[in-house]
């Protein structure tokens, strides 16, 4: 037996992966944007409601009324629902995600 035997060859050593080729992002861009009118309107509502009981949550104190506190609540519980939701649904559009959901 060798000392040489021992050594690996580097011609045997993995090579990086080739890169993916160009047309795999134009697919995904053209995924993204046969995504329906009705699921971009969802992002902006899901985003909308988000937002609105996020504002409204800080600005109503214990002084004021129940009630308020809930809706604003109920509002940011919605919306993280349904951002939530559409993750989901659209977990295989990463441009879609992007562009709708943390952009």
């Amino acid at each position: 037996m060798n000392a040489s035997e021992n050594i690996p060859a580097f011609s045997k050593l993995p090579t990086q992966p080739p890169a993916p080729p160009p047309y795999e992002k134009i697919h995904n861009v053209m995924i993204s944007d046969r995504a329906s009118k009705a699921g971009h309107n969802y992002a902006n509502f899901f985003d909308w409601l988000v937002l609105a009981g996020y504002v409204m949550l800080p600005n109503t104190s214990l002084e004021e009324s129940k009630d308020l506190r809930l809706f604003s609540g109920a509002l940011c519980f919605i919306g993280i629902v349904g951002t939530c939701w559409l993750w989901h649904r659209w977990r295989k559009d990463p441009a879609w995600l992007l562009s709708q959901i943390f952009m």
